[in-house]
């Protein structure tokens, strides 16, 4: 345990006083006044942030007896009836509120590449409860056998501090690059954003040089993007200034965005190749214009830190298990998912903060270690609870720190085995898995 995290926790906890004596969230006024309720305002929190993927009634019943409790254990209805009455944000704001008391209290040792913060940007998708009006918000896709009710995730992930900065829900039918557009307005300056290949059209770009003070990226490029790169590829040149020029799409589309340009307003933008170790060539697009300060050497290994957001989308989807809902009205799953972010992150700020203990009780070793993130998870269960309900959380937080400390996997740079899927049967909820067993 260090000071940082039980100031975070401290002031995770004033920030739940706040909300709840100023009604902050909460649907009606005379709602959660009374704190000797079985689910008070606190309860509920708490128990929603426990991340209930099991029956709902178990999991209350495992909630009151962690919370000692155990006579208070009330019913499924009633649980459902209090949640309905605060809404989601509060679980987005809670969220925004970990990750400024997070930059604040660990200024000085958060990890950067040169003077950025270093951001995945990419999106996933994930399935949802097939009800009605979840349907109808969210939107579907089909195959030739069934229409299924789908939603789209879009994440922004510091890949070396390891949290969420920014995690949203859409409907399905929004593009990646429409939703990126509203981000861009609120990035910050000292943020380099690494974007995946279908990100790199001239709206997208355009957007990231227009504002006030330029944003700065680096993108994957498919190779046939337009002819600018076409003739880049053909090309000696590794390092190359490229001016990409609007066409009529371009203009019509900015105009819907409140831009005002004409066609044949050209872009400029430096383009880079990076040949891989089975010698195919990559191209990259990046406004980092100072070749000096940014050599063309340096970009294969900062480009590859992208992965960092695809490894945050598997342990969301298979650790915390973010698919899986505890209730089915919209609020419901709102709150479930924007939960699972705030504990995700929770999660990441405990094991940054065991960072140079794991390196060196592990120093021997022949690989560099990180705590196992899985277990990491399985641990908070149940413990997450008393960090917001008890009156001194100093112990429970030395426990989960304690714990995690316990469970190591190692780090193994390079590795380009590919992945062996196999076909799995469709009706089956969980079935077990070889290199993964659940913890919630």
């Amino acid at each position: 345990m260090t000071n940082t995290n039980l100031a975070i926790i401290h002031s995770l906890r004033e920030f739940i006083n706040d909300v709840h004596e100023n009604k902050k969230f909460i649907e009606n006024k005379n709602h959660f006044t009374m704190n000797d309720s079985k689910l008070n305002f606190k309860r509920v929190i708490s128990l929603i942030l426990n991340l209930p993927k099991k029956s709902v009634g178990l999991e209350i019943e495992e909630f009151f007896h962690a919370i000692g409790k155990s006579e208070l254990a009330c019913t499924k209805s009633a649980f459902t009836q209090q949640r309905s009455k605060l809404s989601y944000e509060f679980f987005m704001s809670l969220t925004a509120k970990l990750l400024d008391e997070n930059y604040f209290q660990n200024k000085k040792s958060m990890k950067r590449w040169k003077k950025f913060t270093l951001c995945a940007v990419d999106g996933s998708t994930i399935g949802m409860i097939n009800k009605p009006d979840v349907k109808k918000f969210f939107g579907s896709q089909s195959n030739q056998h069934l229409e299924y009710p789908m939603a789209r995730i879009m994440g922004i992930f510091d890949v070396l501090n390891n949290v969420t900065i920014a995690c949203n829900l859409f409907p399905v039918t929004l593009t990646e690059p429409t939703i990126i557009k509203h981000w861009i307005e609120v990035s910050q300056p000292d943020q380099l954003l690494l974007y995946d290949r279908g990100f790199p059209g001239f709206v997208n770009i355009f957007l990231h040089h227009q504002q006030e003070r330029p944003i700065h990226y680096v993108m994957r490029s498919k190779q046939d993007q337009n002819e600018n790169i076409r003739e880049f590829v053909k090309l000696k040149s590794k390092d190359s200034i490229l001016h990409f020029e609007a066409d009529k799409k371009n203009v019509l589309d900015l105009n819907n965005l409140g831009y005002n340009i004409k066609i044949g307003t050209k872009l400029k933008v430096r383009a880079i190749k990076v040949k891989l170790k089975s010698g195919e060539i990559e191209i990259l697009l990046t406004n980092l214009f100072e070749k000096k300060e940014y050599p063309c050497r340096i970009f294969k290994a900062l480009y590859f830190k992208r992965w960092g957001i695809e490894s945050n989308y598997n342990a969301q989807k298979n650790y915390l298990q973010i698919e899986c809902f505890s209730g089915t009205k919209l609020n419901s799953i709102l709150q479930d998912f924007y939960a699972t972010v705030f504990i995700g992150n929770l999660q990441s700020i405990l094991a940054n903060s065991c960072e140079e203990k794991t390196e060196k009780k592990t120093l021997n070793r022949k690989y560099k270690y990180k705590i196992n993130r899985n277990m990491a998870v399985g641990i908070m269960k149940n413990k997450i609870p008393k960090l917001f309900l008890d009156r001194s959380p100093e112990k429970i937080l030395k426990e989960i720190t304690e714990l995690q400390m316990k469970f190591f996997e190692p780090i193994r740079p390079g590795r380009t085995n590919p992945r062996k899927w196999q076909s799995r049967k469709l009706r089956g909820k969980y079935q077990t898995q070889l290199n993964y067993k659940r913890v919630l």
